[in-house]
């Protein structure tokens, strides 16, 4: 099964580039705590985009991710890659985004947005998740 990690790199004046850390990303923990989200692999469950799939956001995920987030005011997000998605009476899709606020106290930074498509192709955001960076450079 794959996961994802986040890898924390250094790179001195002198170019010389390392890697610090590498931490496991649980993309569960920003999901909405309203889906079962221990049910990966399994039907209904969260499938994740695997490493031989296209990651970036194809045709229909934008045109949901596009109409999800227009309702959204005070925060702007700019998909980053799509990480999962469940089948369910439609599709959730988890897609790592960055978020910039416009007017309200969130943070700057990168986000885990969930968007639900039903059959008739209206979509939604369900959560809007920041990932604290900070958390994985250990």
């Amino acid at each position: 099964m794959e996961h994802f990690k986040i890898l924390v790199v250094y790179n001195d004046l002198k170019n010389n580039a390392s890697v610090k850390s590498i931490s496991d990303f649980d993309y569960n923990k920003y999901i909405n705590e309203n889906y079962d989200n221990d049910s990966e692999e399994l039907e209904g469950g969260w499938t994740i985009k695997s490493t031989d799939q296209e990651s970036l956001l194809d045709n229909n995920i934008q045109a949901a991710f596009d109409k999800a987030t227009s309702t959204i005011t005070g925060m702007s997000y700019k998909p980053i890659a799509v990480l999962a998605t469940q089948l369910v009476s439609g599709t959730n899709y988890a897609i790592l985004c960055y978020g910039s606020a416009s007017y309200d106290n969130s943070p700057e930074g990168i986000y885990l947005v969930t968007i639900y498509e039903d059959l008739d192709k209206n979509a939604e955001v369900v959560s809007q998740s920041f990932v604290d960076i900070t958390e994985f450079n250990i």
